[in-house]
């Protein structure tokens, strides 16, 4: 799985060994809220590194440090490679070991119950709950829906959608008119969310992709048509313009509202001594990180 983040997701530009694809390599990069902590954690077969960059003493972004935009990816990717190049130069060529058959089991319908019983129940038959409040008509902290539906078949891991009421009545459905239902505004959100405001609103979705070369606007939708606010029949397609990072590329148009630093993964670290480069049992300790901008 983790192979897909250097094959073709955030460190694809950042964290590639000189013989990728050859040597099969994976990780995960993670950035901390305001840019205050940047890691990439990556491996192949035989070793693995993890690479930390921040401040020492105080929680200070990172942004605009050597001229970066202080994620994972550009702060401890690069750093990563070099360590991890002259780590495997002399390690033969290996392949990650085929995962497991995938096993399946049946869901179990949790609609109707508290959300903690739900998550509980989902949890011993080897699902993973993930809650969203949502105005419903029942009463607060109760699961109306479920995505996938109890009864159904799936593997096992499977997260499984709970929407749980937050103790308002859901609002009626806007009225179509001859010409349609207004188009929800999603300019400026992230792909996920995109879609599913407008699927929830009774619209199809097409997914175009743009060449951007401002990291922050990756994945995030810069335009739609119709545009927001417009009325369209209900079941329609509405097209989503959504950015996608290329190092060099052309600047996205701006997008309202725009999208915070703050990132959903990753959380302070609070004692860590300097920069860490963990390589199999050695350790090895600076006092600073630098590195020039790529």
């Amino acid at each position: 799985m983790l192979q897909q983040v250097i094959c073709c997701g955030t460190a694809s530009h950042t964290a590639r060994l000189p013989d990728y694809p050859t040597r099969p390599e994976a990780g995960k990069t993670g950035t901390d809220q305001n840019f205050q902590n940047a890691y990439f954690i990556g491996f192949v077969p035989q070793v693995t590194t993890g690479v930390w960059v921040g401040y020492q003493k105080a929680y200070l972004s990172l942004q605009g440090v050597h001229g970066l935009a202080g994620f994972g990816a550009d702060m401890a990717g690069p750093i990563w490679t070099d360590i991890m190049t002259a780590a495997t130069a002399h390690l033969p060529i290996k392949g990650f070991p085929k995962p497991p058959p995938t096993k399946n089991a049946t869901v179990p319908s949790v609609v109707g119950m508290q959300k903690d019983a739900a998550s509980t129940t989902l949890a011993k038959a080897g699902f993973s709950p993930q809650e969203q409040d949502k105005p419903c008509t029942q009463p607060k902290d109760t699961v109306c829906a479920q995505v996938p539906a109890g009864g159904s078949v799936a593997p096992l891991g499977t997260s499984v959608i709970l929407t749980v009421s937050n103790g308002t009545a859901p609002s009626p459905s806007p009225t179509p008119t001859p010409s349609g239902i207004p188009v929800p505004d999603v300019v400026g959100k992230t792909r996920e969310a995109a879609t599913g405001i407008l699927t929830g609103a009774g619209f199809k979705v097409g997914v175009q992709r743009q060449d951007t070369g401002d990291k922050k606007k990756d994945d995030i939708v810069l335009s739609q048509q119709p545009a927001g606010g417009k009325p369209a029949p209900p079941n329609s397609v509405v097209t989503i313009v959504v950015g996608r990072y290329k190092k060099g590329g052309p600047p996205a148009p701006p997008v309202p509202g725009g999208q915070g630093g703050a990132m959903p993964w990753g959380a302070p670290v609070a004692a860590l001594v300097a920069p860490a480069l963990v390589l199999g049992s050695m350790r090895v300790r600076s006092r600073r990180v630098t590195r020039s901008s790529r």
